[in-house]
């Protein structure tokens, strides 16, 4: 019955705080205070089969600035008043908050890093998006999902955490990315992100994958077969890249290249010497193409590089101005890590090679028909040998077109 009677008086005050005299909108604030200070309210919760009130007073900005007002002004029990006011402004915001998780189904999902941030993780998250993700059972092609990622101490790297979110905005899937070190901040803010019953899950079963690892299985399938979409391709980040095309490189047909990283996050400098002689060999075969490394290169390995060469990272583009570099360059040619991964969604003609050492040559797998007569080569070997062979293929099959022309 009480619950009742305070509905009722939450309808009429709401309707009054619109009441153009004075004295009616203060009285049903008033009421409105009153009924959140009574607690009637039950944080929300369905009482005798019907909703409980709504935070009203949380809907209404004209309702907050008239009682920041009166509150504000001088008085005797005005400070005491403001004090209880945000008191309860607040009560009910946690109210709110705790109401639409228990009637959401929205996904969130946790995963921890046990060590360093690496290129494998950064793959992996795409990875996981496109290809785990899409299987589970609770997971609409359509839905967006939130990640809590809780991270170790070793995990700690600016420049690779950075890259991390970074990444993790362009997915198309995942809408909320959220960073925790150590399992009491990640407990504390568990209730923000998660819904009820994912909430209870949780807690039971402290289920949290490690982002460093991946099925093989999967990233078998990967390396075969390649991967599709999931990588926003940003407006600013196009124009960016564009810019850069035209100024650094202008008339020619741009390879975007991927290569292995050692533990700092630059590029290994045993790879950067074999792929530079590969680089180096067609760019002399085909004096139309130029090369722009997306990884970035560590200080001491810099030296003057060649005109046909270019490392985007260290003329001013950012992560994920890479991630859109990748997708509307002509081509591509080196490992399938998250900039491999994203030419291969974008259906980018290229060389293709595993992260990690194998042996053998799959089929070559013909692109899309939005590229007439390129081609994606998905090789399961780091033979020096076999790659030279296909990036031969895929730049001679290469238009005699200008920046960008088959991503433009």
């Amino acid at each position: 019955m009480f619950a009742k009677i305070a509905q009722h008086l939450q309808a009429r005050a709401d309707r009054l705080q619109r009441h153009p005299d004075r004295l009616a909108r203060r009285t049903a604030q008033l009421v409105i205070l009153g009924l959140m200070a009574s607690g009637l309210t039950d944080g929300g919760r369905p009482v005798g089969g019907a909703h409980g009130l709504q935070p009203r007073l949380l809907s209404h900005p004209s309702f907050l600035a008239g009682v920041r007002r009166y509150l504000q002004s001088p008085g005797l029990l005005r400070p005491w008043l403001g004090s209880m006011a945000r008191r309860l402004v607040l009560r009910e915001s946690v109210s709110a908050r705790r109401r639409q998780l228990a009637q959401s189904d929205r996904l969130s999902f946790v995963w921890h890093v046990d060590g360093r941030i690496d290129q494998q993780t950064l793959r992996n998250l795409l990875i996981w998006q496109n290809h785990v993700l899409e299987s589970s059972s609770a997971s609409n092609d359509s839905d967006t999902v939130d990640i809590m990622l809780k991270l170790s101490a070793s995990a700690n790297d600016e420049p690779r955490l950075f890259e991390l979110i970074s990444a993790a905005l362009m997915l198309e899937r995942i809408r909320n990315l959220a960073i925790f070190w150590g399992d009491e901040g990640l407990e504390a803010a568990a209730p923000v992100y998660m819904s009820n019953v994912e909430l209870a899950c949780w807690f039971e079963t402290r289920a949290a994958d490690d982002l460093r690892q991946m099925p093989r299985p999967v990233t078998e399938r990967v390396e075969r077969s390649g991967t599709r979409g999931g990588v926003r391709l940003l407006p600013d980040g196009r124009k960016r890249v564009q810019d850069f095309f035209k100024a650094a490189m202008p008339g020619q047909v741009i390879v975007a290249v991927g290569l292995r990283e050692g533990p700092d996050g630059a590029v290994d400098p045993d790879e950067l010497g074999r792929w530079l002689s590969l680089l180096d060999a067609a760019a002399a075969r085909h004096r139309r193409v130029s090369f722009v490394v997306l990884n970035r290169v560590a200080p001491s390995q810099w030296r003057a590089w060649p005109a046909h060469l270019r490392f985007a990272r260290h003329q001013g583009l950012s992560m994920q101005d890479a991630l859109c570099l990748a997708q509307i360059a002509d081509g591509y040619a080196g490992v399938l890590d998250i900039f491999g991964l994203t030419a291969n969604a974008a259906a980018r003609p290229g060389v293709y090679v595993p992260l990690t050492d194998g042996d053998g040559l799959f089929p070559p797998r013909d692109g899309s028909a939005q590229t007439s007569g390129a081609v994606q080569i998905m090789l399961s070997t780091r033979d020096p040998a076999h790659i030279e062979a296909a990036l031969e293929r895929v730049v001679s099959a290469l238009p005699r077109a200008t920046i960008g022309s088959l991503g433009g």
